[in-house]
């Protein structure tokens, strides 16, 4: 019974600390303006939390679901790197 308790646990806290990330990350993009964000797209702050947040996608996708991950934060990583370069703008 314990074993079946401990992996619940620990999905029920990695579901958690996704949505808070994500809550975290709505938030942000609300309270700052599009420049202030691709200003600071490549800073340690904002680098650290792109890769919490991908690692925990990633260590809790199965092999088989991984893919779509990987396509998903390629094209994030493109799209943030256009629009801090200035190749593309959002408004």
């Amino acid at each position: 019974m314990t074993t079946q308790s401990k992996p619940r646990a620990s999905r029920w806290v990695s579901a958690l600390l996704l949505l808070a990330l994500l809550l975290i990350g709505v938030a942000l993009t609300i309270v700052l303006d599009e420049k202030v964000l691709v200003s600071h797209a490549y800073s340690v702050p904002m680098m650290l939390f792109r890769s919490a947040t991908y690692g925990l996608l990633f260590m809790k996708a199965k092999k088989r679901h991984l893919a779509p991950i990987v396509v998903v934060a390629v094209f994030n990583e493109l799209f943030i790197f256009l629009t801090w370069s200035g190749a593309i703008t959002l408004w």
